[in-house]
């Protein structure tokens, strides 16, 4: 698996009740897709588990994984998270599909071609998905990491056989000064 990239897909956040289930907080759009896994892993070099579902909290999930049975072994994993190889993923996705994972790590180009740096990670705090952009020089006011939004509006081209995107980062900047972003 060491060819294989790391997908984290949950977080431990505490033990959840007396008998050994564990909070989790899944990272996936659909909490059920961790049930379809047949090993998730407790951090990149963890053992393997299966994840079992109970109910779902207030904050994310209680489940149950394989092999702890006593609070105090939930307890435990509190802060760890859970990992599968990205070959676990579904490769059967429709054409021009693509997870935001694969987009970690492909090179950011303007409109005319030019290499403006990495995409470093897809997050998303709720109110969609943004690009961090790890950039190969600075822009005043933002440094060397910019997080734009992942829409039509400002990425024009998703390339993934290719290893780009293409962006329009002029018209998110002229987007910051209308707003008065930094």
């Amino acid at each position: 698996m060491s060819a294989d990239r790391w997908i984290r897909v949950a977080a431990i956040s505490g033990a959840q009740g007396l008998k050994g289930a564990v909070r989790v907080m899944p990272f996936t759009e659909e909490p059920e897709t961790l049930e379809r896994f047949s090993a998730l892993y407790l951090g990149e070099d963890g053992p393997p588990v299966t994840l079992r579902l109970e109910r779902p909290l207030r904050r994310g999930w209680a489940a149950r994984l394989s092999g702890v049975e006593t609070r105090e072994a939930a307890e435990a994993l509190k802060g760890l998270e859970l990992f599968v190889p990205r070959s676990a993923l579904d490769p059967g996705l429709p054409e021009d599909s693509y997870y935001c994972v694969d987009l970690v790590g492909l090179v950011v180009r303007d409109r005319s071609g030019q290499i403006l740096g990495r995409i470093r990670d897809v997050p998303d705090y709720g109110a969609g998905s943004l690009l961090e952009i790890s950039l190969d020089e600075p822009i005043t006011g933002f440094g060397r990491t910019v997080l734009l939004p992942f829409d039509r509006d400002y990425v024009t081209e998703v390339e993934i056989d290719a290893g780009h995107v293409v962006v329009d980062l002029t018209a998110w900047l002229a987007r910051q000064s209308d707003t008065g972003s930094p």
